[in-house]
């Protein structure tokens, strides 16, 4: 389903890359490049089974639970922009084309199958396992996006938990999604992740301020759900008051 995605929006997309990268498409990139040189690692001490387990943990987890998500907004709604389409094609061809090389070893048919349908003739190679082993790019390292993208996952699987313990769809629209958090740069790290991070929860509305009720598991983030759209203006988020002594002691819920 993820190839068929990804096949079905590349139609027509010629493989340069953007003058500009989406912030999420950078977090994805620099996780896939983190990815190659430690599968690379792997592959060369003859440890295929945690190669498979890397491999195998980005693509279910990274890509297809969080990434495919947060870009069909992007590729779905003009409104966001060619721009921001393009980044999006971008980010699938690539990762897509390193991901069928890394399990090509592994998965022999599968992914010769999928290369010749999309990468065999860009590539000019008559079959996957003549083409060339994908290469690390550090250039595309990029600690600020992992953090921001970082982040960005854990307020979504946080507002995921939240719809389904509450029997609420995914596609349920949300009023606003409050959050508060003592990470460093964490107002500027969600502003830039903004328009995805609304589109992917189904929030009319990103704040900053004190009125949460859950804590993350994963990082120290609090956050608060408004499901009522009627309750909550449509504005960008803002920066949140100083904490009282009161707020201090008060201790949101696991979440």
């Amino acid at each position: 389903n993820a190839g068929k995605f990804c096949f079905q929006h590349l139609e027509g997309y010629d493989g340069a890359r953007p003058e500009k990268l989406e912030p999420s498409d950078r977090w994805l990139l620099s996780k896939l490049n983190t990815l190659v040189a430690r599968a690379t690692e792997s592959f060369e001490a003859y440890d295929y089974s945690k190669l498979r387990l890397e491999v195998d943990t980005f693509f279910r987890h990274t890509f297809c639970d969080l990434y495919l998500e947060i870009i069909k907004d992007r590729i779905y709604n003009a409104a966001r922009g060619e721009e921001a389409r393009r980044s999006a094609q971008y980010t699938l061809s690539e990762t897509l084309l390193a991901l069928l090389k890394l399990l090509a070893p592994l998965m022999p048919h599968v992914t010769e199958e999928l290369y010749q349908q999309r990468f065999a003739a860009r590539e000019k190679q008559k079959s996957i396992h003549c083409s060339s082993w994908p290469e690390p790019d550090k250039t595309l390292l990029d600690e600020r996006a992992e953090r921001a993208g970082a982040i960005a996952s854990t307020i979504i699987a946080a507002v995921r938990k939240y719809k389904s313990q509450r029997g609420l769809s995914l596609k349920q629209e949300l009023a606003e999604i409050v959050l508060r958090s003592t990470l460093e740069n964490f107002q500027q790290l969600v502003t830039e992740m903004e328009a995805d991070l609304k589109a992917v929860t189904q929030a009319k509305a990103l704040r900053f301020g004190d009125d949460v009720v859950m804590t993350c598991d994963s990082l120290p983030i609090e956050i608060g759900i408004n499901e009522s759209p009627e309750n909550a203006a449509d504005v960008r988020p803002t920066a949140p008051s100083k904490l009282t002594a009161a707020d201090k002691l008060t201790k949101p819920k696991r979440f």
